[in-house]
């Protein structure tokens, strides 16, 4: 208990050192709207890859052809405007099938390459070597 109580006493002394060093900040909360630089970001990207790019989108991932058919884009900036709006996508399951498979595709490859572990469950204590572990990183 001696141990658990110096090692309490220590962090809190820690802690209340690095608060100290902390600044305060702003908050930022998202508009819904894309900023200037997603814009220019996506643009430039359009502007390199040209028709590629709405190919590769339909083609790849299942954006509807035909909401891109129905609305072009001008260039680079207007692409990535009606991009990020949503103006390309689809709500429907149907639509939105080639990217939820390909999504599929992708976790299940990744999963493969898991390994399998034993998860070490505590009982709410700590032993003496866990305790003394955990001191000796705060006595250097």
């Amino acid at each position: 208990e001696t141990a658990k109580a110096a090692l309490r006493k220590q962090m809190k002394a820690d802690l209340e050192k690095t608060a100290g060093g902390l600044k305060r900040t702003q908050t930022k909360e998202a508009s819904g709207e894309p900023s200037k630089e997603e814009i220019s970001a996506i643009a430039a990207i359009f502007d390199k890859e040209g028709p590629k790019l709405l190919e590769k989108l339909v083609k790849e991932y299942g954006v509807s052809k035909s909401l891109i058919d129905a609305n072009p884009p001008k260039d680079g900036q207007d692409f990535a405007k009606k991009f990020l709006s949503g103006a390309y996508s689809t709500d429907s399951a149907q639509g939105n099938g080639k990217l939820l498979s390909q999504i599929k595709n992708d976790l299940t490859k990744a999963a493969g390459m898991l390994k399998r572990t034993e998860t070490k469950e505590g009982k709410g204590e700590l032993s003496k070597e866990e305790i003394d572990a955990t001191a000796a990183v705060y006595d250097k």
